[in-house]
Formats: structure tokens, C-alpha cells, sequence
């Protein structure tokens, strides 16, 4: 009798086992990082800026973007459904910032539309630093 017992539960378990397994590993595949194209967040005809800081923006359009974050090869991203993040992903060429990526984090709020952008952004190991909110009118809704 206890051999048919743990016969069972060993069945159960490789059963359960099977059917977990695919769980995992589509929930690791949606967390890695995926290839950025132009077009991802929308097409805007229009644009204005709801809210800034005067450091963060400043340092930011004043040089770290076109010196850290222009790079069109091998941007990368990866979008938490939950929060409405886009975390974009770019390689480092600064040797001093001893870090192989630099980040830009977006926040989505307010609809798919007529959505607000705030930008963050993430030199080396340094903390997230607030840049700017957009708030944008698209020509068609975006996915995200």
C-alpha cells in the first residue's frame, strides 16, 4: 500500500513539475531584454511639457543625452506591464563611469492616446535622476 502511495505522489509531483516548468520560463523570457525600434512609443503631432526639474533636465538636454544616450545600435528594452515602465537600455562608452549600460526610464500614465511621459535617467551606478514630463497627443494609440 505504501509503495502505491509513493508511487502516486512521485507521479503528482513530475505531473505538477511539467506543467510548472513552462510557467517559469515564459515568465523569465518576458523579463529579458528585447531589441528597441523608432516607433515603439507612438507617433506625437504635438507635444508640452507638464513638469520639469531644472537640474535633471538641465544636465540632461545639455550634453549626458547626446553624449550617453544617442546611440541608435543596440538599444534594448523591457516594459513592466504592471507599472507602465519602459526601461530602456544603452551601452556604455564612458570608461570612467565603470558600468557596461546606461539607462533611460520611462514612466506611462494617462492613456494610451494622449499619455504622459516622465523620463528618468541612469548614468553608470549612480541613482535614477527625474528629467522631465511629457505629455504628448499621438496619431494612433500605442500598445503599451
Amino acid at each position: 500500500m505504501t509503495k502505491r502511495l509513493n508511487l502516486f505522489f512521485l507521479i503528482i509531483s513530475v505531473v505538477g513539475l511539467g506543467l510548472l516548468s513552462p510557467v517559469q520560463h515564459k515568465s523569465f523570457a518576458s523579463s529579458t531584454w528585447k531589441p528597441a525600434y523608432s516607433d515603439m512609443l507612438g507617433k506625437p503631432y504635438k507635444h508640452k511639457v507638464v513638469k520639469y526639474s531644472p537640474t535633471g533636465w538641465g544636465n540632461y538636454e545639455g550634453g549626458y543625452r547626446k553624449e550617453y544616450f544617442s546611440s541608435d545600435k543596440h538599444i534594448q528594452y523591457r516594459y513592466l506591464l504592471k507599472s507602465r515602465t519602459m526601461v530602456y537600455r544603452y551601452n556604455n562608452h564612458d570608461k570612467l563611469l565603470q558600468s557596461k549600460y546606461n539607462y533611460l526610464k520611462i514612466v506611462m500614465r494617462h492613456g494610451h492616446k494622449t499619455p504622459e511621459y516622465s523620463y528618468y535617467y541612469k548614468l553608470g551606478h549612480h541613482k535614477w535622476v527625474y528629467s522631465v514630463t511629457y505629455k504628448y497627443w499621438l496619431r494612433g494609440p500605442v500598445k503599451y
